[in-house]
């Protein structure tokens, strides 16, 4: 299956080496944690991760032609 992976911030730069957005291929069934390693990260390397307007943790399961949004944490005082 294929995800197309969009990146925001400080993530955009390490995880798509600064493209707006990739598609990555996955085998049936791989969840967010898979995608993280297809990405050479670790899945705690993904904080926020949306897709459409739900949030969705390391476990959840993506679907052939899924768009997801990973997002850095932003904090500040």
């Amino acid at each position: 299956m294929r995800v197309t992976v969009e990146a925001y911030g400080e993530l955009r730069r390490y995880l798509l080496a600064g493209q707006p957005q990739r598609e990555v291929e996955l085998t049936d069934g791989a969840t967010l944690a898979d995608l993280a390693r297809a990405l050479d990260a670790e899945p705690d390397d993904l904080p926020l991760a949306r897709r459409g307007d739900a949030i969705i943790r390391d476990e959840a399961p993506l679907h052939d032609g899924d768009h997801i949004e990973l997002f850095a944490p932003v904090g500040g005082g």
